[in-house]
């Protein structure tokens, strides 16, 4: 189960998560999240834990997603464009319609995943 504070922090202010971020090393706690329809631009989720959050609809332009855990996550019609998913594990994650153009997919586990129902165009 996620963590409540973690979440209405990220809601409050991007600018001030990620400040917090830079500060305090911790690993954000996002399991089974509702974060549909959200806009998450430039947010620090590196070594989050993500594994089945709802995202549909989301917004993580230019996002950092680096050692982030995102197994099982619904990921549908999200926009992850200029992402960074450096060594992240979307295992099993649902990602029809995703936008993942121009992401950075560097050794990213993507076992059970349908890749090919994303927009994957320039990603790398």
């Amino acid at each position: 189960m996620a963590n409540s504070e973690h979440i209405e922090s990220l809601q409050t202010d991007i600018r001030e998560w990620n400040m917090r971020r830079k500060f305090e090393r911790f690993a954000p706690d996002l399991r089974d999240a509702d974060l549909r329809n959200v806009d998450f631009s430039g947010a620090d989720l590196s070594y989050a834990d993500l594994s089945n959050a709802d995202l549909r609809g989301a917004t993580f332009k230019r996002a950092n997603f680096k050692e982030a855990i995102l197994s099982g996550a619904i990921l549908e019609e999200a926009d992850f464009t200029n992402t960074d998913f450096t060594n992240a594990d979307l295992s099993n994650a649902r990602v029809k319609g995703a936008d993942l153009r121009t992401a950075r997919l560097i050794n990213v586990n993507m076992s059970r995943t349908e890749p090919w129902k994303a927009h994957l165009f320039e990603a790398s």
